[in-house]
């Protein structure tokens, strides 16, 4: 019974995961579409994501001549996240892994932050797109491991 509620779970963030990541590639499509409802909601869409976002154009990627509705980092953040709930999914278990596995997953956006605020570098979406999805996965993943309640000796929960 549990484990078939911590499925679902994992079912309902990849989900949501693949809404939220479809409503960030489709808002430049929707904004270069000429039908003007079309550019209404595109532009209801950038401020709707602007909470989580900088939005800044340079750091973006461009789909029909205008910007996702994030940039690099954070759509492959998310991307990151999708990819490890469904490996999650299709796995059919969650684990913990050790705390080093997280911390070096978590480093390079750290480092790659600090140094660009710091101006000892500019990064490129490459980095960015890397660094993205390294944190994602990592966070996701212990996101899912906190959702779930009961774990066995081996700190495995099995979905199945």
């Amino acid at each position: 019974m549990k484990s078939n509620l911590h499925k679902r779970l994992v079912l309902i963030i990849s989900l949501g995961l693949a809404v939220w990541l479809a409503g960030i590639v489709v808002t430049p499509v929707l904004a270069s579409n000429s039908w003007p409802l079309g550019r209404k909601v595109a532009a209801f869409m950038y401020f709707f994501y602007k909470p989580v976002c900088h939005q800044i154009p340079g750091r973006s990627f461009c789909l029909d001549g205008f910007t996702l509705a994030v940039c690099v980092r954070c759509f492959s953040f998310y991307l990151g996240g999708l990819f490890i709930t469904l490996a999650c999914l299709f796995k059919g278990k969650i684990r913990l892994w050790p705390l080093t596995t997280y911390i070096l997953m978590a480093a390079p956006a750290f480092l790659d932050f600090v140094l660009e605020k710091f101006n000892l570098y500019t990064n490129i979406d490459l980095l960015r797109l890397v660094t993205g999805l390294l944190l994602g996965i990592a966070v996701f993943q212990l996101l899912l491991v906190s959702f779930s309640t009961s774990t066995t000796k081996q700190g495995t929960e099995s979905l199945t």
